[in-house]
């Protein structure tokens, strides 16, 4: 800072600018075995980070792949307030999701499966998808599919009002369904997939890929056969490319009768992917 009007900037804020240019160009430029341990022992009692400084803290960790600060991250993010900042917190959350996601899954042990998938439902915690107050509410909404168009605006509009104070996207529960899965959790994911489905017409985004397939094996392996084929379902009205795969995962592992493999037949005949055609099914 130049000028005389410097002389008049608290001592505290000059000391906030200084570690703030200080890690930009340390992330930027410096290794993880220096940053980091600079990094804790300013954090947070001597420096408290804005939130563009987390994400380049975020990026650093990525770029690095420092797999032993993941947990640890989340800690922090906990402590610095930004998870229950509502104006930042879900830019953040799906930031740190994306980290975790990128993370090489493969390699990972069985530990760190179940650290990620508890940061998972920490968030359906702090954050539930129906808040505890609107859940007798819900109760009172109609469900039958003969509902009028009329009737179906008002079931849209009634749960539009009930949608929690942190708004989740489908990437958001892609995330979350994926982490929830590969810890093997079945029942939390499938919640998740739940309530997309019963949302999915105001949500930002559908589910991905990775999370429906991740979905799907998961389901296969337990021999919930007929979550498998609405997976598989909706991987056809999505028209993703997986179709193929998710086809051909299910006919050969799926533990399936004459009429689920019907059912499977028909998801191939209406599907408009010339790869979805190629899988020979029994």
């Amino acid at each position: 800072m130049t000028g005389s009007n410097s002389r008049f900037i608290p001592d505290g804020f000059k000391e906030q600018m200084y570690y703030t240019n200080m890690f930009r160009l340390l992330f930027r430029f410096d290794m993880p075995e220096h940053v980091m341990p600079l990094w804790e022992s300013v954090v947070p009692n001597i420096y408290s980070p804005s939130i563009n400084i987390i994400e380049d803290l975020i990026e650093f960790i990525s770029t690095w792949n420092i797999k032993d600060y993941y947990v640890r991250l989340w800690s922090d993010l906990l402590l610095l307030g930004f998870i229950d900042n509502r104006q930042n917190n879900r830019r953040i959350i799906e930031r740190y999701l994306t980290l975790l996601i990128r993370s090489d899954q493969d390699n990972l042990s069985k530990e760190q499966l179940k650290q990620y998938a508890n940061i998972a439902r920490q968030i359906l915690k702090r954050f539930p998808l129906i808040p505890d107050e609107d859940e007798q509410q819900m109760g009172n909404i109609p469900n039958d599919q003969q509902q009028t168009d009329e009737e179906q605006q008002q079931r849209a509009k009634q749960l539009k009002q009930l949608q929690p104070k942190f708004q989740y996207s489908g990437q958001l529960l892609s995330n979350l369904i994926y982490l929830l899965t590969r810890a093997d959790d079945f029942e939390a994911s499938w919640s998740l997939y739940e309530y997309y489905l019963l949302n999915k017409n105001i949500l930002i985004n559908p589910l991905n890929e990775i999370s429906l397939m991740s979905l799907l094996t998961l389901s296969i392996e337990q021999n919930h056969i007929d979550h498998s084929l609405n997976i598989v379902e909706r991987i056809n009205e999505l028209n993703y490319e997986c179709l193929s795969n998710a086809l051909d995962l299910l006919n050969r592992n799926g533990n399936l009768d004459n009429k689920d493999r019907q059912r499977l037949r028909t998801i191939q005949k209406n599907s408009s992917l010339e790869s979805a055609h190629l899988v020979k099914l029994v």
